[in-house]
């Protein structure tokens, strides 16, 4: 699957939807009748804390890289936790954002309801069954948010890893939780086999095409439901440069992944120099790096409380874990 914005003819390299919602007459929508923010309003703030979010991201991964290649003696993990934790956070409240516009495409449902997902479940949109096949389906309920869910209700931590090697370097990380006899360790809802962890790399990429594929089932749902009351488009929504150079740094992501994701599918997204397109293909139909067999282990983990036993994935097993001693 492939999906290209440009600006010549799309008017904007921004995920579709910002600019389909614009289209929408104000008579169309039911915001005011359900007591909800203006549909533009509710998806441009999720959409900016997403953004906000992934501006933190990226510096904070190539400061953290750039001090585990040379062996800094005090690599910064915290300031990488916290900053992706805050991204994967703004992805899952994207999703629902996209639930209150969907909601406001149609009058209120007959029986009423606080949540976005039940009353448009109620509402029976047009579309509304491939967004949540895909988005539902096929991207938030595997991993995203049964992540967040830990890290929001059961005090779970980012904690990172990097595997590297004279030639080849990952970064990564995994959501602790608890094991068997106490042990912390990759959480099982997330890291289905608990000795695993996600690279930064394939991660982000994943989350990149998500949000907008993510985007064009919306734009998708409001085209469907409004028809040709949905008027023209305007002369396109301009990207900021900040966006523009998301959208470099994302498409130079190399195809450098933990070892059990070198034969998983991951998306390709390339953008020129000239910031002016996109194109996202899912899968890549490349093949991933490959780490050296001689790649070692460094984990990066900040100490709650006392001494802790950690099974660290790809090296520990469920006899053969590690005492964290702190402080």
């Amino acid at each position: 699957m492939e999906i290209v914005r440009t600006a010549a003819k799309d008017g904007s390299i921004l995920p579709k939807a910002l600019e389909v919602i614009r289209r929408v007459p104000e008579d169309s929508w039911t915001h005011g009748s359900q007591g909800i923010l203006h549909p533009r309003t509710v998806y441009t703030r999720a959409f900016g804390k997403v953004a906000e979010a992934w501006g933190e991201v990226i510096p904070a991964l190539s400061t953290l890289s750039a001090q585990l290649r040379f062996h800094q003696p005090a690599p910064d993990a915290k300031h990488l936790e916290a900053s992706y934790g805050n991204l994967l956070h703004a992805l899952y409240e994207q999703v629902d954002a996209c639930y209150a516009v969907m909601r406001c495409l149609a009058p209120p449902p007959e029986k009423a309801s606080v949540w976005h997902q039940a009353a448009v479940r109620a509402q029976k949109l047009p579309g509304l069954n491939a967004f949540e096949e895909q988005v539902i389906r096929g991207y938030r309920n595997i991993s995203l948010g049964p992540s967040v869910n830990l890290l929001k209700h059961n005090e779970s931590r980012i904690r990172l890893i990097a595997l590297r090697s004279k030639d080849t370097f990952t970064l990564g990380y995994f959501i602790d939780g608890p094991l068997p006899g106490g042990v912390i360790g990759p959480a099982a809802s997330v890291h289905r086999d608990t000795n695993s962890a996600f690279s930064f790399n394939r991660d982000m990429l994943l989350h990149w095409w998500w949000l907008y594929r993510t985007s064009e089932l919306l734009a998708n749902v409001i085209e469907l439901t409004i028809g040709d009351k949905l008027q023209a488009p305007s002369n396109g929504l301009e990207p900021s440069e900040t966006w523009v150079e998301l959208c470099r740094n994302i498409a130079a992501i190399p195809p450098d992944f933990m070892p059990d994701e070198a034969d998983r599918p991951y998306p390709l997204v390339i953008t020129p120099p000239t910031g002016d397109s996109i194109r996202l293909r899912f899968p890549a139909g490349r093949s991933a790096n490959r780490l050296a067999k001689d790649a070692k282990l460094t984990a990066l983990i900040t100490i709650d409380e006392g001494g802790q036993q950690y099974k660290l994935p790809y090296v520990s097993t469920d006899e053969n874990v590690i005492t964290v001693e702190g402080q």
